[in-house]
């Protein structure tokens, strides 16, 4: 699931497994897109995460056409649909 939001900012929610930061991390430095901030948040049981992070700019599609593919549930605020 995706949708557009009007600021820069992505969340993921994904199962929590170790390497999702690493990630996550190469998918956003292979566009040369900075990581402004980023936070990782999980459930009690330690079954999920939700990671949120902010960026310098907007989140070019490139970088979301590889979350949504690793990913199941992505939400992307201040897309950019070049």
């Amino acid at each position: 699931q995706t949708c557009a939001l009007p600021i820069s900012m992505v969340l993921l929610r994904y199962d929590d497994v170790p390497g999702v930061v690493g990630r996550v991390g190469t998918i956003f430095g292979d566009a040369e897109v900075n990581i402004a901030n980023m936070a990782v948040s999980r459930t009690n049981d330690g079954t999920k995460a939700l990671m949120a992070i902010t960026i310098d700019g907007s989140v070019p599609a490139s970088v979301i056409d590889r979350l949504a593919a690793s990913f199941d549930e992505v939400w992307v605020t201040g897309a950019n649909p070049a």
